[in-house]
């Protein structure tokens, strides 16, 4: 079954050390997407991970940063198709919640919530004008929205308070039904794809 999979796809956090965050970017340009742009904190890591795809280094709790990666990806492709917000921090110390740093806390924020709302505000402004693409006499619209977060969004885990209010995780080959044309009418729910680590049996 193809997935028709043919538009412009903007990965955040997709850095050479983020290995599923990347895999994301790279099986969308493996199942025919028409460019995909690698979108991470470090120009290095997306520069290494794009390879011959474009890279763009930014910082998404930047809303000017944003701004100028979504322009570029217009500039370079025309549109956007597939934004997959998979950019995130991780907790560097765990504490339990009595204890947690406001700082640390404050940096999650910045990155996994707001940085999240400014891709989505970005991106929305140019989907929103962009010409409407109809695949398998289905129509697609304008783009996909895809925000990515962690298990740990569903279940409390102890002293990562941080994590378990804000973080993302993802796995790519959902993330690409998500956004594929046979998924159009897949609007505005959460997937738990975690391998069964949060199923619970209880005797």
């Amino acid at each position: 079954m193809t997935l028709l999979i043919d538009g412009v796809a903007l990965v955040t956090g997709a850095g050479k050390s983020q290995r599923i965050k990347r895999e994301c970017a790279l099986t969308f340009a493996a199942e025919g997407a028409r460019g995909v742009v690698f979108a991470d904190l470090g120009h290095d890591a997306a520069l290494v991970a794009a390879q011959k795809s474009e890279e763009f280094a930014s910082h998404p709790q930047k809303p000017h940063e944003v701004q100028r990666m979504v322009n570029t990806a217009m500039e370079t492709f025309g549109r956007i198709d597939y934004n997959i917000n998979s950019a995130g921090v991780g907790v560097q110390k765990g504490l339990p919640v009595e204890d947690a740093d406001h700082v640390e806390m404050n940096r999650f924020w910045q990155v996994n919530v707001l940085g999240t709302l400014n891709c989505i505000k970005a991106v929305m402004k140019e989907q929103d004008i962009t010409t409407i693409v109809s695949r398998c006499r289905r129509e697609v619209g304008r783009g996909v929205i895809i925000n990515l977060r962690s298990c740990n969004s569903y279940v409390a885990t102890p002293n990562i308070v941080q994590d378990t209010t804000t973080k993302h995780a993802e796995i790519a080959d959902v993330v690409l039904f998500m956004a594929c044309p046979r998924a159009s009418y897949v609007t505005g729910v959460g997937w738990l794809v975690d391998g069964g680590a949060t199923f619970v049996v209880v005797r």
